[in-house]
């Protein structure tokens, strides 16, 4: 049943070129746009963009601006979500004020959707090759949906572009895993793609290294990196509350002594081992009684 609007509705307009709105797929509470032959740039992160900054990936904009006869009042309510959950003042956020200077009751706002070289590779494998991105709208403040932006990735006709940037792959040494990064040639890492590394449940980060010319280079400051062309790095964890030390130098991930080689473990005459001396000889005086039990 279509949602029967108590406000004016809001209106839409895609950033991102090659998607068109299908006024023929959806309902009266829904806005549709469909990708028709899109090329989408791989964006690095940055921490810098939002209140929570902006991961790597490729990402979709729509920009939404609030119904124009909204009073100040009406629009201090908007908000906006990405999972219909999780709400975002919408005049907190906002690009800018597009309604009168006294009232300021109406706004834009560029909000943004993101999809993954991982997800995209799945979708090709599907029969609808599609990938559905939701943008919810609450008008009035009382953290329901009142309108939905569906954004719709058809995999098909849709090109991802990875064009001008340099890969980081992190492995590390509890269980092998790797973590890919992108990053802008001669970019240093973000504090969220830091963060991406550096997380390990029950372990913690003591350092990485990287192969130069078939010599270890050790990374001291991963924030202070900067990546200048594809790279894989190796990172080491301990377990949370360990006393091992880091190994200095590229001594690898083993925190365990070297055996020494030179130590001589033949017994020598004339040197009695305490320790083994005394188990062996309480063994031989068990034997003599057992032997003595018999003999009786």
């Amino acid at each position: 049943m279509p949602l029967v609007h108590a406000v004016e509705r809001g209106s839409y307009n895609m950033l991102t070129s090659g998607f068109t709105e299908d006024t023929a797929d959806g309902s009266d509470d829904v806005i549709t746009f469909r990708s028709s032959s899109a090329i989408l740039n791989w964006s690095p992160a940055d921490d810098s963009l939002g209140s929570a900054g902006r991961t790597e990936g490729y990402w979709i904009g729509v920009k939404v601006t609030s119904p124009a006869t909204f009073t100040k009042e009406q629009y201090e309510k908007v908000q906006y979500s990405f999972d219909g959950k999780t709400w975002k003042s919408f005049k907190a956020n906002h690009d800018n004020y597009v309604g009168t200077t006294a009232n300021k009751n109406q706004g834009e706002n560029s909000l943004w959707v993101k999809t993954t070289q991982e997800e995209y590779d799945a979708a090709k494998k599907t029969e609808g090759q599609t990938i559905t991105k939701y943008i919810y709208l609450d008008w009035t403040g009382d953290s329901q949906t009142d309108e939905t932006v569906r954004i719709i990735i058809n995999a098909g006709n849709v090109t991802l572009s990875q064009t001008g940037f340099v890969t980081l792959t992190v492995v590390n040494n509890v269980d092998d895993s790797k973590v890919v990064i992108r990053l802008a040639s001669g970019a240093k890492l973000q504090q969220s793609q830091l963060d991406s590394i550096k997380t390990k449940a029950g372990y913690t980060f003591k350092y990485a290294y990287r192969t130069v010319n078939e010599e270890q280079e050790e990374i001291d400051n991963l924030k202070d990196f900067t990546i200048t062309a594809n790279t894989t790095i190796s990172a080491y964890f301990e377990k949370t509350g360990s006393t091992a030390t880091t190994p200095s130098g590229n001594q690898g991930s083993s925190t365990t002594k070297p055996a020494d080689k030179d130590k001589d473990s033949t017994p020598k005459t004339g040197n009695t081992d305490l320790m083994g001396f005394v188990p062996l000889m309480t063994l031989l005086s068990l034997v003599g009684i057992v032997t003595l039990k018999k003999t009786i």
